[in-house]
């Protein structure tokens, strides 16, 4: 009886429920193992109960429970791990939905930058090719910003002796 808690400690269940109830020579335990996860189902969990003399249960209680808080406790680790790994998805999927974001407005604000009136690529391509990179550096296969980074460079070293029909 010396290494009862030890002995709930190995079982690996972070908190346990006890409930111990002494009757006409009888006790009366229920065990109810709780999680740390989120989902609802877990926290509707029944407690395991047992009855005995208290001789018997002195003797066979953790043999009793050992089977049933062992798979309790794989359900346990099986839920948490689901639960760290979801978060960690909406984490990305929150991540890549604010990158598509970012980008869609870098794309609109260059697209607008070259379409304005006052426009000039020989002066203005550098502030062109700067928000084109900043778009491929978040979307390396953004096709807009390819184009007018492939248009933009022309006018950084003009060629006077280029074709004319470029």
């Amino acid at each position: 009886m010396n290494q009862f808690f030890s002995s709930l400690e190995k079982t690996g269940i972070r908190q346990l429920g006890l409930s111990i109830t002494y009757t006409d020579g009888e006790v009366s335990v229920s065990v109810l193992p709780k999680s740390h996860a989120d989902d609802k189902g877990l926290k509707s969990l029944r407690p395991l109960s047992l009855r005995a003399s208290v001789e018997e249960m002195d003797s066979k209680f953790f043999e009793a429970v050992q089977r049933p808080l062992e798979r309790t406790k794989t359900m346990f680790d099986s839920v948490e791990a689901y639960e760290a790994s979801l978060k960690a998805s909406e984490g990305k999927t929150a991540k890549v939905k604010k990158q598509k974001e970012s980008v869609g407005k870098k794309t609109t604000a260059l697209q607008n930058l070259i379409k304005e009136k006052d426009f000039n690529p020989m002066k203005d391509h550098e502030r062109a090719i700067k928000a084109a990179k900043e778009i491929l550096a978040l979307d390396p296969d953004n096709k807009e910003a390819k184009k007018v980074l492939e248009e933009m460079s022309q006018y950084e070293s003009p060629n006077l002796f280029q074709d004319a029909d470029r």
